[in-house]
């Protein structure tokens, strides 16, 4: 069998991950002793990851945050007060599923943009929801 109009095919369907998968698995000779079963999860798995990872992109560029974060890069040594486990909690995005709100306060400069950057959705798995994130200066 002919495998370019094949490729050709899953191009012209928009499944450029399905693509992807099968020439690299054309590649290996690894995959190629694999049942067709488990061949064929795989180029699936992989369009919903290149996808996921597409939509999610895209979400992070509509977003237009002014600077990246991760719960990773947070200093814990700096006396800020942070209890890691309710990190933990906010980074899971569950205050989001239950439909609760986040507000985060403190005085300037101790960082309140930064936790706010690593607990938004965009930390979540994709085919989440989205946010909208808000500044005031005085809240009474």
């Amino acid at each position: 069998m002919l495998i370019q109009p094949t490729l050709d095919t899953l191009n012209q369907l928009k499944l450029y991950g399905m693509a992807a998968a099968l020439t690299e698995q054309l590649t290996q000779s690894a995959a190629l002793s694999l049942p067709f079963e488990d061949r064929l999860g795989l180029l699936v798995e992989r369009e919903v990851s290149y996808r996921d990872n597409r939509r999610l992109t895209r979400l992070l560029q509509l977003a237009q945050l002014k600077e990246r974060a991760a719960l990773e890069e947070l200093d814990f040594r700096a006396r800020r007060g942070l209890d890691r486990s309710q990190l933990a909690s906010l980074a899971s995005c569950d205050w989001i599923r239950s439909a609760h709100n986040l507000l985060i306060h403190g005085a300037t400069g101790c960082g309140k943009t930064f936790l706010a950057l690593c607990a938004r959705p965009s930390s979540m798995p994709p085919r989440s929801v989205g946010a909208v994130p808000a500044c005031t200066t005085a809240v009474r």
